[in-house]
């Protein structure tokens, strides 16, 4: 998902390579840190983003849709937090849990 969000996000810049690690829980539980790199490669070119945190802005607005993501937010210079969605992860752990079932 952040993939396709940067790749609408910025797409005259080719090769962005995606950098999503999780994070801690007082941020969220994954965390998009591409934003002040982006800014650094974009500064100065014509694009209607002003700086890192326009870039996280950006990023989000251009998320697509999904039931995996509770909600976002763009914190300090452009850190884009990711809460995952609590119905998601409990029909993930119910699929694995009847998968596990099948296996045995």
């Amino acid at each position: 998902m952040f993939k396709a969000a940067l790749e609408s996000t910025v797409p005259n810049e080719p090769d962005v390579e995606t950098l999503v690690p999780a994070c801690t829980a007082n941020f969220g539980d994954y965390q998009c840190n591409n934003a002040m790199g982006l800014w650094s490669k974009i500064k100065g070119k014509q694009n209607e983003l002003k700086g890192p945190l326009s870039v996280g802005q950006a990023i989000i607005q251009n998320l697509p849709q999904s039931e995996m993501i509770e909600s976002c937010s763009v914190a300090g210079p452009g850190f884009v937090n990711a809460v995952l969605s609590k119905d998601w992860m409990a029909k993930v752990n119910i699929a694995a849990a009847e998968s596990s079932k099948n296996v045995s």
